[in-house]
């Protein structure tokens, strides 16, 4: 069987998962950094005893709610980020 050199096309549905699966990354890391930061405003803002014991739970669920954003509309929002700077730049 010969090879040809179109052996593989890109089909829309292999756009959506590298999307998707840079977004899962992104939100990852995004929902780590949220979870950690708000862990500690919620210690340090509440004390040892209520931060340490209840923090994770607004902690948790803003965290989750930035990684489904981030998941979603981390394109957009490049996007919008490129065009910025190319509009200053040339200003």
């Amino acid at each position: 069987m010969a090879v040809t050199a179109n052996a593989h096309k890109w089909m829309f549905g292999d756009f959506v998962v590298c999307y998707f699966l840079i977004g899962c990354g992104l939100g990852l890391l995004a929902g780590m950094i949220t979870f950690t930061s708000v862990y500690i405003y919620c210690v340090v803002t509440y004390g040892l005893l209520f931060g340490l014991a209840l923090g994770w739970l607004p902690s948790a669920i803003l965290a989750a709610t930035v990684c489904g954003l981030t998941i979603l509309l981390w394109g957009p929002v490049a996007l919008l980020l490129i065009a910025y700077f190319v509009i200053q730049f040339w200003q």
